[in-house]
């Protein structure tokens, strides 16, 4: 079985090349005199912060503010002047984000604004980051539309596998393990559809790959046993699984209790590294064959920057 760390899926510590994209464009968009060198350059977090068993935008805000100690420590930016995070939750709805964007934008010298774990979110906010000429930098969220769209200038940028690459990604996995069958479960969002997009282009272009069926799931849903049996009868060898860390531990948990000749292997986009999944589905890994496309490993970084990187986070506490 491969799975990743139990903390923290990585995205959240490599947002510091965030920063440096916020440094180098603050110039057009600081109003502040060579007088006011102590005024603070602010960046915002909108995340699901009150979002239940999730840690996400934690993570991510963890990672921000290691940056900020690492640039603010070396003097600040601008010729002295501190970085300073402003943050607020969104529960994960895109109203309360589009809420907390518009609050964002009356502080003075705020530059960007952070998005953290869901597409569906940051999706909602393109208009609105676009109409005010907001920045808007993504570390989590994969939905290909979030950054490929076709508003000039072009204000979202990402540090992240979007799902054009991650299904793919999972689909040539899948392939070299000799599994040329896939099913794909799919949550009814978003971020669904575009996987769903990705892995049907992927499939097109690779004649030897086939996707015997998709199913959709809702957020919420109590089980998801059904659609896999579903796809099961159809004649797949192998799930692609597109969920968070909630209706993935639902499902693994349900299939750890089928005959073993029912329990298909599992590739699953790395929504499901955002929660309790490892504690919640504990025992049913031990059951199956589950593996997680991810953007990052620590397993294989620099050795250096994974020392800074523990040197820093001993300010913080997890």
């Amino acid at each position: 079985m491969k799975t990743v760390s139990k903390i923290l899926p990585g995205l959240g510590f490599v947002s510091i090349y965030f920063i440096f994209i916020v440094i180098l464009t603050m110039p057009v968009y600081s109003a502040a005199s060579e007088k006011q060198t102590s005024a603070p350059v602010r960046i915002g977090l909108t995340a699901e912060f009150g979002l239940r068993n999730s840690f996400s935008a934690q993570a991510v805000e963890m990672g921000i503010r290691v940056a900020i100690d690492e640039i603010n420590q070396q003097g600040g930016v601008l010729g002295g002047r501190p970085l300073v995070l402003e943050t607020r939750d969104d529960r994960s709805v895109p109203a309360r984000a589009i809420k907390n964007i518009k609050d964002f934008n009356t502080m003075t010298d705020m530059t960007a604004v952070f998005g953290a774990r869901f597409s569906p979110v940051l999706v909602e906010v393109i208009p609105l980051v676009h109409e005010i000429g907001m920045i808007l930098l993504d570390p989590w969220a994969s939905a290909d539309i979030i950054t490929s769209h076709d508003r000039k200038p072009n204000y979202c940028f990402r540090l992240s596998l979007k799902d054009s690459l991650a299904m793919p990604a999972m689909m040539k996995n899948a392939f070299k393990r000799g599994l040329a069958d896939m099913g794909l479960i799919l949550p009814n969002t978003a971020w669904g559809r575009s996987n769903l997009k990705a892995g049907e282009a992927f499939a097109a272009a690779n004649p030897k790959i086939n996707i015997v069926r998709s199913r959709w799931y809702n957020w919420g849903d109590s089980t998801l046993l059904e659609l896999y049996q579903d796809i099961l009868s159809a004649g797949a060898k192998v799930i692609i699984l597109v969920a968070n860390d909630r209706e993935g531990s639902i499902l693994l948990n349900e299939i750890a209790n089928l005959p073993g000749n029912d329990i298909l292997p599992i590739l699953s986009h790395w929504g499901v590294t955002g929660g309790y999944f490892f504690k919640t589905a504990q025992e049913s890994l031990k059951k199956i064959d589950f593996s997680v496309v991810q953007t990052f490993s620590f397993f294989k970084a620099d050795p250096k920057s994974g020392n800074n990187s523990c040197l820093w986070l001993k300010n913080f506490t997890i």
